[in-house]
């Protein structure tokens, strides 16, 4: 495991202290990072020592850094009209930072965003199944709309069962959320007659 140095060290060590859902944990992380980052140690990060921190987490986690201007949106986000960022309000700050991380981890292909890798890895040389992404324009993790319902299906036993989702009975007379959905998998398919449920090349 690379060793990116303090305060973040790597990402087996950022997902563990994560994962554990220790507020003590986590907050002595954010401390050291708030002191790796002051470096004129006045107390508070100003906007180039802030967008060091975010770019920094970013490749403690092994994902390509942010633009400065992503650290600033996220700045003016969660503190607005603020123009530095103090221990505290690195805390208000610091579940935005961690969604947004978790997000691109997702979409850099890990199935569940912020878990355990060791129990990934083991699960995965046991043979564990896997959620399937084949289509490249909806990766997993991805935030999509439903722009419309006649292909919106209240019961799919083959995509169910592709897509190693659990059996469940959907209520028929209420339709799906338009927004706020996230793709969990998807899967290409060919073959079926035109009108049919399966008919079309991909399903997600």
């Amino acid at each position: 495991v690379e060793d990116v140095g303090a305060p973040w060290h790597s990402k087996a060590y950022i997902l563990s202290v994560l994962n554990k859902g220790s507020a003590f944990l986590t907050g002595r992380l954010m401390t050291e990072a708030f002191k790796a980052y002051d470096a004129d140690e006045d107390g508070l990060l100003n906007e180039d020592e802030f967008c060091a921190l975010v770019q920094g987490f970013y490749q403690g986690l092994a994902l390509a850094a942010p633009q400065k201007r992503v650290a600033a949106d996220l700045r003016s986000k969660c503190l607005e009209g603020s123009a530095t960022v103090s221990r505290d309000q690195l805390e208000v700050v610091w579940d935005e930072l961690v969604k947004g991380a978790n997000f691109k981890l997702k979409i850099a292909g890990a199935e569940h965003g912020f878990i355990d890798p060791t129990a990934k890895d083991a699960a995965s040389s046991a043979g564990a199944a896997t959620v399937p992404s084949e289509c490249p324009e909806l990766p997993a993790g991805s935030q999509v709309e439903c722009l419309g319902v006649n292909r919106v299906h209240a019961d799919f036993t083959e995509g169910a069962r592709k897509l190693r989702m659990k059996n469940f009975q959907a209520d028929t007379s209420r339709l799906p959320p338009r927004s706020g959905l996230t793709v969990v998998g998807s899967y290409r398919h060919v073959g079926s007659k035109r009108g049919s449920v399966n008919c079309g090349d991909r399903k997600s």
